[in-house]
């Protein structure tokens, strides 16, 4: 997750790596890097989530997914800076409880579906537009020292 992540963050500042498989779609999976397709749950790496009281739980149908400690990696540390974990975007529409299983996007995707799914919001990669709800943009947002780790500007 931390090693892909570090991908995932160059590409979406259009940086360009000498690597075998490079990054090629703006929805990669952060487990395999393969595109994501761009709508949470249609592809072969679909992402999930279901939010309760009590626990955050995911599940991807990536074949190289591995369990991680939700709430860990979402906070980060210093020796682990990558938060790139599974969100929910609270501005699509999810029919259902806030409680069901919903389709979800990894946080390092969260620039490009804006862009694609919901074009009338600025966010930290575009400044012009409707300002995103503080929750949107708190499970967007990435730290200096995630930056930093990833090399990316």
């Amino acid at each position: 997750r931390s090693h892909m992540g570090s991908h995932i963050l160059r590409f979406s500042r259009n940086m360009s790596e000498d690597v075998r498989n490079p990054i090629t779609e703006p929805h990669p999976c952060g487990f395999c890097g393969h595109d994501n397709g761009g709508r949470a749950g249609e592809d072969k790496c679909a992402l999930s989530m279901k939010i309760t009281s009590r626990a955050v739980n995911w599940e991807s149908r990536c074949p190289y997914k591995h369990t991680f400690q939700y709430g860990s990696a979402s906070k980060g540390s210093d020796s682990r800076p990558c938060r790139n974990v599974p969100v929910i975007c609270t501005l699509c529409h999810h029919p259902g409880r806030d409680t069901d299983t919903h389709p979800a996007i990894w946080r390092y995707n969260m620039e490009a579906h804006l862009n694609e799914t919901h074009p009338e919001y600025a966010h930290p990669g575009k400044q012009k537009g409707l300002a995103l709800p503080r929750s949107v943009y708190e499970a967007m947002v990435l730290t200096p020292l995630e930056e930093k780790k990833a090399g990316v500007p």
